[in-house]
C-alpha cells in the first residue's frame, strides 16, 4: 500500500522503451507518425523510478511521481535538450516535435494505460485530458520501402568494433544511444566501423542519418 503521493506506479508494464504510434488532439482527429517523411522514430524511455528520457529531434527528459488517490502519472520535471541532436531537420519533424512537446507541463496529471496486445507487442496511452491522447508501442515503427536504406551491422553481438554496410544513402551522421535514451557516442564523419570496446555491456541503439532520413537499428555489446 502506497503512503504517499509520491510512491510507485504498480503497473510494471509502464517501465519501457515506448516509440510513439501516434496522437491526438481537438477531440477527434489523429495524427500518425508513420506518414512522416522522412522517418521517425520518437521515443519515450520510462524506468522504474518514473525518470523518462527520449529523443524527437531534440533530447528531453524528466520525471513522474504518481498519484496513488486517482492512479494518475503527475510531471514534477521536464525539460528539452536543445544540444545538437538535431541538425537542420525537415520541417516535418520540426512540426512533429513542437505537437508532441506540446503535450508536456509541469503539474499536468496523465491517465495512463499500459497492456499487451496479444502478439508480444506492447501498448501504450497517455492523456492529461479526454481527445489529446498520446499512444505509443514497444516496437519501433517500419520504415516504407520507397525510404528503406540497407544498413548491416556485423558482428552482432559486438565486443569491440561495429562495422556498417550501406547499399544506401551515404551515412552523414552517427550516434548510439543507450536504452535510457542518453547519447553515449557520436560520429559527425562518414565511416564504416565504430570503436565500440570502451562501451558497457548491454543493448544499444545506433542511429543513422543520411540526406533522406534516420534509420534506427539495435545491436548489443558484449
Amino acid at each position: 500500500m502506497c503512503l504517499s503521493l509520491q510512491c510507485i506506479a504498480q503497473d510494471a508494464e509502464l517501465y519501457d522503451t515506448w516509440y510513439l504510434k501516434s496522437y491526438s488532439y481537438d477531440l477527434g482527429d489523429t495524427f500518425y507518425v508513420e506518414d512522416v517523411s522522412p522517418r521517425i522514430n520518437p521515443t519515450l524511455v520510462i524506468d522504474s523510478n518514473l525518470n523518462f528520457t527520449g529523443i524527437v529531434c531534440n533530447e528531453y527528459g524528466g520525471f513522474f511521481s504518481y498519484n496513488s488517490s486517482n492512479d494518475k502519472l503527475v510531471l514534477d520535471f521536464f525539460d528539452i535538450c536543445l544540444c545538437g541532436t538535431c541538425t537542420n531537420p525537415p520541417a516535418s519533424h520540426v512540426t512533429l516535435e513542437d505537437d508532441y512537446f506540446g503535450y508536456f507541463w509541469e503539474g499536468a496529471a496523465y491517465t495512463y494505460e499500459a497492456y499487451n496486445d496479444g502478439s508480444g507487442v506492447k501498448n501504450l496511452l497517455l492523456y492529461s485530458a479526454p481527445g489529446f491522447e498520446l499512444w505509443f508501442t514497444n516496437a519501433p515503427l517500419s520504415i516504407p520501402d520507397n525510404q528503406k536504406k540497407t544498413f548491416t551491422l556485423y558482428p552482432n553481438p559486438a565486443t569491440e568494433s561495429l562495422f556498417i554496410t550501406s547499399e544506401g544513402e551515404a551515412i552523414e551522421s552517427l550516434s548510439v544511444y543507450a536504452v535510457s535514451g542518453k547519447k553515449v557516442m557520436e560520429f559527425t564523419e562518414n565511416t564504416s566501423v565504430l570503436d565500440v570496446s570502451a562501451l558497457s555491456e548491454g543493448l544499444y541503439f545506433l542511429e543513422m542519418v543520411t540526406a533522406i532520413g534516420r534509420d534506427l537499428q539495435k545491436f548489443i555489446k558484449k
